[in-house]
Formats: C-alpha cells, structure tokens, sequence
C-alpha cells in the first residue's frame, strides 16, 4: 500500500510538471468539462441553427437535484422532450457567444472561477474578443432590465456555458444601476457554471455514428407492426427516423392478439388494439418531437408516392411478392425486406434500390425454394400449437430482435450509400453454416413480380 502511494504522487508530480511548463495541453482540453462544473443543462439546439436562443429554468434552483435549464431555438419542442417535470419552467435570458479558443483552466486565473471576473480575466487570456463579447452582452440585459443570464460559449469541437446573477435595477433605481454599471461592481456577479448536454434530434440519433449520415430528413414506410417491425421501428427512430423534417409510417391492419406478447414489442397494455396505432403511441412516449404516423390499413392499399424507402417487416412471403411489383415501374421506390428463416434457424434482409436488383419473388426457384439457400442442408421444420390454438412457427423474442438489427443496419448503410451487400444473412442457431454468402443478387428477367 505504501508503495502504491508513493507510485500516484510520483505520476502526480510528473503530470503536474507537465502542466505548468505548457505540455499537456490537449489533455486539459479533453477534461475540461470535469474541471467546469456539474451543474447541467440540456441543449436543443441543431448544428448551424440561426434562430434566437431562449432560455427555460426548471426548480428554483438549477444547481440542485431536479433544477435544470435548457437552451433552445424551440421552445414548445422541447417541452415536448422534458414533459416529466412537472414544474412550469421560467424563461431566462440567454446569448451566445462564438469563441476560437479550446477551453482549458489556466495557470494564474482563479479556477474554477466564481465570478463573473473570473470568468472574464479567465477570457482574457484565452480569447480577448470573447471577453469584450461577454461583458458586453451582461451589460446590455442588466440594462433591459434581466436579473440573470445566461452565457453560452460555443468553442471548437465543445461549449461550455454559465449563469450571472444581475442586481434588480427596479428596485434600486439609478443607484444600482449607476453601481452595476461600475465595472469593479459588476464583476463581483456571482455565477453558476453548467456543462451543456445536447439533446436536439440530429446529435441524439448521429452520436453514435460520428459523421455518418442517420435516417432524419428521410421520408420512410414500415409494412408489418407485428413481432419484427415493432423492434425495427424502434431501432429507426433511435436511428433518426421520424426527425429532421422526416416522418415515419406505421403500415398494419391488424390488431395485436395475447398469444403474441411473448414475441412483440407492444404489451398488455395494447391487446386487442391496432398494431400500427399502439406502436406509434409507445414510440411517441419517448421520441415525443418525432413524426410518427400510424396507418390502420392494407399495405396494397397505399399510395407510396414520394416516399425515400419502403421497409416490410411482415414475413408474409405473398405480400412481400405483391408489394414488389407496386413499387417496381418506371418510378421504383427503393425497399428493404427483412425475415426469419426457419423456426428462428436464421434471419435475412434484402434491399432494392436500383433497377437491376432482385426483388424477394427473384430469390425464389421453379419448385418455390430459394436459389440462395439460407444454410447448408434442409432448413429444420419446427411447429407448435394444439387443440383450440392453430399451428403456429415458434421462435423467441431474441430472434425477433436480430431481424430488427439487421433490418436497421441496411437502412443505415443504405443511407450512407453502402448498401452493398444487398442480400445479407445471418445464421442464429448453432451448428448450421451458412448456404450463400452475402452479395448483390441480380434481378431475375422472367421475374413475375419486378420484371418489366
């Protein structure tokens, strides 16, 4: 134990050295926001937006558990987002200022800094145009007549943000104001410090594909809300789908039935109610900003007509073949068609974006069977269901749930213009190996449902 003491304040001075003769630096940039402050603030507010920025203050005091304050260009959206406070929030003035310098504490400067000095003395080394920006803006709202700010810095690759009491110049008159006017008074201010979080729809679905493009601003179709589409649906909106001008619609007429909860994503709580409607409901509850719509109707009852993809998750092979041959023509709508094969033995996805791609009806021989075999061998037959409960094909949740992620990776690398392979399988049963290997199957000419 001694030994591993000694060990820490030996790297503890080391680092520390390091710092103070100017190394290190990216470091302090990268761990700023633990120096900063714990204070948060959720920021709905998308890359490039010029709208102005309003301000909404949760609690009475957002330093506290359950305070909070949000920065927006969108109000009433973002309310939307934060409907679990129960709370009616305040509005508080916000600016934001632009600024070329990587935040990062400084040697000679308070830190953290406490006041609205600090903060600027703290500026002044860093960025002096900021600074002036800064004192500035306090200005200017104390004398409108604001009892407190908030100051949004947007740096390189982060921001950064902090609050400033101001004194109630109605209530002081001209004194107080003359007083705050004084720049040795005004720096007194006290401030809190606030790590902004982003929580507007284009960084919550491109977090977690850092420069890739997402499903937002997409106009999309999912055919089939049952034991695959419902997960899948999910996955969309997770992936952008429904934000950013984009809309996602729930295509079923169906209702859902309790001998399926074991497999669906909608519960008890939706039996005997349209499958379209009850997801669209449940994913709203969480996505509450996203254009969701539900079609209580016949998929071949749609007018696809401007539509960037069609999805169907039905697993019903008939329908797949028909809504092949709707969107086919002169005007082919791109679709994704994801499956299970087997009792859970395997799941595939096929995609069909350009006019020399194969259709599901492409994939299927003289005698019915695919040209592409799923695996190695007869595919295993597997039933269940007795007496008053008709045969059904039995496979759990989890198998569900993997034609979801697949389906939801090729519309993601569709929409990264990936989406080769467009025929892609993936074996989830042990001791089968896989029959085709993933590729772009070619449209079959004599095909009855694409073929022109």
């Amino acid at each position: 134990m001694p030994g591993q003491t000694l060990a820490c304040l030996a790297r503890a001075e080391e680092v520390l050295g390091k710092i103070l003769s100017g190394e290190m630096i990216d470091d302090l940039r990268e761990e700023f926001p633990a120096y900063w402050g714990s204070c948060l603030c959720f920021l709905d507010v998308p890359d490039g937006a010029s709208k102005r920025l309003s301000g909404l203050v949760f609690g009475k005091d957002p330093s506290r558990v359950g305070g909070l304050v949000t920065v927006t260009v969108d109000a009433e959206q973002t309310l939307l987002k934060l409907n679990k406070f129960p709370r009616s929030p305040r509005g508080i003035r916000v600016f934001r200022v632009w600024t070329t310098a990587s935040p990062r504490p400084l040697q000679g400067c308070a830190w953290p800094p406490a006041t609205l000095g600090a903060v600027l003395r703290w500026q002044h080394a860093l960025d002096k145009r900021c600074e002036r920006k800064i004192e500035k803006s306090v200005r200017d709202s104390f004398v409108a007549g604001y009892e407190r700010v908030f100051c949004l810095v947007t740096a390189p690759r982060s921001s950064y943000g902090f609050s400033a009491a101001l004194p109630n110049c109605r209530l002081g008159g001209r004194t107080a104001r003359r007083r705050f006017l004084d720049r040795r008074v005004m720096l007194k201010s006290r401030i809190q410090r606030f790590t902004p979080w982003r929580v507007d729809d284009a960084y919550v679905a491109q977090r977690s594909n850092p420069g890739g493009a997402t499903l937002g601003g997409i106009r999309i179709v999912l055919v089939g809300c049952g034991t695959i589409g419902g997960y899948l649906a999910d996955l969309l909106t997770k992936s952008g789908a429904g934000g950013q001008g984009g809309e996602l619609s729930l295509v079923d007429n169906d209702v859902l039935l309790p001998q399926n909860i074991g497999r669906h994503r909608l519960g008890f709580n939706n039996v005997l109610r349209n499958k379209a409607e009850g997801l669209a409901e449940e994913l709203l509850r969480g996505y509450p900003t996203a254009k969701i719509i539900a079609c209580p109707v016949d998929a071949m009852e749609m007018s696809f007509r401007g539509i960037d993809l069609v999805v169907d998750a039905t697993g019903e092979e008939g329908l797949s073949h028909l809504l092949a041959r709707k969107l086919s023509g002169r005007h082919q709508i791109p679709s994704l068609t994801v499956w299970i094969e087997g009792p859970g033995t395997a799941v595939r996805g096929l995609l069909r974006d350009a006019g020399n791609d194969a259709c599901p009806r492409c994939l299927r021989g003289e005698g019915g069977g695919s040209i592409y075999p799923v695996v190695l061998g007869e595919l295993p037959h597997r039933f269940a269901g007795e007496g008053c409960e008709s045969l059904y094909v039995p496979f759990a949740a989890t198998t569900s749930v993997h034609a979801a992620c697949l389906g939801a990776e090729m519309a993601l690398a569709w929409a990264n213009r990936k989406s080769t392979p467009k025929l892609r399988t993936r074996i989830l049963e042990p001791g089968f190996t896989k029959g085709a290997e993933d590729f772009d199957p070619p449209r079959a000419s004599d095909c009855s449902a694409c073929a022109t």
